[in-house]
């Protein structure tokens, strides 16, 4: 009996025009999403755009030979250093200008080197001072030669292999900072995935699956919406309207995993799979069990709204809020979405 009144809601659903509108928005906005560069927080490239100066690939050659925490990626034009930006492939990136060391060599200090960021940008603060350190490094010794005059109060040519012989001493030894490796102890962590992994394109499929389960369920507030289940006594009724909510689903559910694997976004297949089920199997019985709250189609579509801001801010969407409030992790599964993502 159950096998036929969902092979029958499924051909019913098939023949709806409106309920194919939802495959398809689904694909249009997998693929729009898809294009997207969401920023991310671990990310430690840092662009330079060199203007072929000299002094300034100097620079670019010390940061690379400097142990740091950056990757610094060098760009033959400032449009491939911006779109790089935009795209959130680097952090942020640094524009050097046109003729740089004549600019240094002449005194001039102002617009040498663009800073470039967004305001994903986490690292700018700690790239900027790195870069600064590496070009102080690179034209001390030309200050340390100019500033002869002043310091000794005549220009002594004699004293340049001993200025270039204490920069360099400076450069290379500890004198000033003295470096202390302390062992502590560390905790084993352990194989789970990582607290800042987000999901946007399951989370959107999964928001697409939950709103269609209520669509849905609302058409009971239409003048016939409920159809046969009046003939049904109350517990086959609710039967009949779980397999209902699973036949909605099925063509949509399958579209969304086509989508995650198309995309290149997939978990692997077997837990894309499961996980589907899951939001399907949960999802239609937390919507039967969720809809005997409500007795108007307007009451309705207020909580629909406030479920899908709610889960799209509990589960790990757009932004994995669990990595601030590890109780989250938790509270998410209290919903269809958390599920799934």
């Amino acid at each position: 009996m159950e096998k036929t009144w969902y092979i029958l809601q499924l051909k019913a659903e098939m023949k709806r025009k409106t309920w194919w509108i939802i495959p398809a928005a689904m694909i249009a906005v997998a693929l729009l999403v898809s294009q997207m560069r969401i920023p991310n927080g671990e990310n430690v490239s840092v662009g330079l755009c060199l203007a072929e100066d000299p002094m300034a690939e100097a620079i670019a050659a010390g940061l690379s030979q400097r142990e740091s925490v950056f990757e610094f990626i060098v760009f033959e034009k400032e449009s491939e250093l911006r779109k790089a930006l935009e795209t959130a492939e680097i952090d942020s990136g640094f524009l050097f200008s046109e003729e740089f060391e004549e600019k240094v060599k002449k005194g001039c200090s102002k617009e040498l080197i663009t800073f470039l960021r967004t305001p994903f940008s986490a690292k700018g603060t700690v790239a900027k001072e790195t870069l600064y350190a590496v070009f102080l490094e690179k034209y001390g010794e030309e200050i340390l030669l100019d500033g002869r005059k002043e310091i000794y109060e005549e220009d002594r040519k004699d004293l340049v292999p001993f200025l270039l012989e204490r920069n360099a001493e400076y450069l290379k030894s500890e004198e000033f900072f003295r470096t202390e490796v302390e062992a502590i102890p560390v905790q084993e962590t352990s194989d789970k995935e990582e607290l800042t992994d987000i999901y946007p394109i399951q989370g959107i499929m999964g928001i697409f699956l939950f709103v269609l389960l209520w669509m849905t369920f609302g058409r009971r507030f239409e003048g016939n919406g409920r159809g046969i289940c009046l003939a049904l006594d109350r517990k086959k009724q609710k039967r009949f309207e779980y397999l209902g909510y699973l036949a909605a689903v099925t063509i949509p559910s399958v579209t969304g995993i086509g989508v995650v694997m198309a995309v290149g976004e997939s978990r692997g297949v077997v837990i894309e799979l499961f996980r589907m089920f899951l939001l399907v199997f949960i999802g239609a019985l937390w919507v039967s069990i969720v809809g005997g709250w409500f007795r108007s189609s307007m009451a309705l579509s207020a909580w629909v709204l406030a479920f899908v801001v709610i889960q799209l801010v509990l589960c790990p969407v757009l932004i994995n809020i669990s990595a601030y409030l590890p109780a989250v992790d938790y509270i998410k599964y209290l919903f269809p979405l958390g599920w799934y993502v």
